[in-house]
């Protein structure tokens, strides 16, 4: 296995939100850890990662995680905030430096090296780590090799791996005003689709043309004109 921190020399060129947005977003997921007595947050799916970290790696274009496809990986600490990814073809190391506003940078050639960074970061025994694994939830690591990743944890750690939802609703529940009006926009978008869907739809369309119909309304074209407005 390898792993390389990656030295971060300038901030963001493509922020997906303002620094400040990246800093209340750790801040409170860190307020709600010391409330659920959580030392660590380790996230792989891909929207919890892009919420945490502002990075639109390759794969983060959908909800589910891609099974084959290497993921990006959001650590948080009461002291780090990190962004991991792999290395390979998929993305390149400018990724996480142009894209994250996380405060370091670890990139590895397999998840079992988020033990070492973990390690690194302090966590002893009898930490609680928190992840995507339980009900209702999903983990953007390969189940199998999680499996492997949460039996180190607990035996080369000492750690106890625990269900992240309680944390990730209460952390996501309260919104920012940059949220909020994105939220809006989203919903603007939303309601000038489905108005011309319903101009165009015909007795007897099954649930996924009228899906279909829905979503080439809603392309980048229309998200300019509802911002625009």
């Amino acid at each position: 296995m390898a792993r390389k921190r990656v030295r971060r020399t300038t901030d963001p060129l493509y922020p997906e939100h303002p620094l400040e947005e990246h800093k209340r977003r750790i801040e409170r997921a860190r307020r709600v850890m010391r409330e659920m007595g959580v030392d660590v947050l380790v996230s792989s799916r891909n929207v919890n990662v892009f919420y945490f970290t502002g990075s639109r790696f390759v794969f983060v274009g959908m909800d589910a995680p891609v099974a084959l496809a290497p993921q990006s990986t959001a650590i948080i600490t009461q002291d780090d905030d990190i962004y991991c990814q792999r290395f390979g073809g998929f993305d390149n190391d400018e990724v996480g430096i142009h894209t994250s506003s996380s405060e370091s940078l670890e990139y590895y050639d397999d998840e079992m090296e988020i033990v070492n960074i973990l390690k690194d970061c302090g966590v002893r025994k009898g930490a609680r780590i928190a992840t995507e694994w339980g009900p209702g939830l999903c983990t953007g690591i390969n189940p199998l090799k999680f499996l492997v990743l949460k039996q180190r944890l607990e035996e080369e750690l000492g750690a106890e791996v625990v269900n992240a939802n309680p944390l990730l609703w209460k952390t996501m529940a309260v919104k920012s005003e940059v949220e909020i009006e994105r939220m809006r926009v989203a919903v603007r978008a939303a309601c000038r689709a489905m108005e011309r869907v319903y101009d165009v739809i015909e007795v007897g369309m099954n649930e996924l043309e009228v899906a279909r119909m829905a979503r080439r309304s809603t392309t980048r074209r229309s998200w300019r004109r509802v911002t625009a407005t």
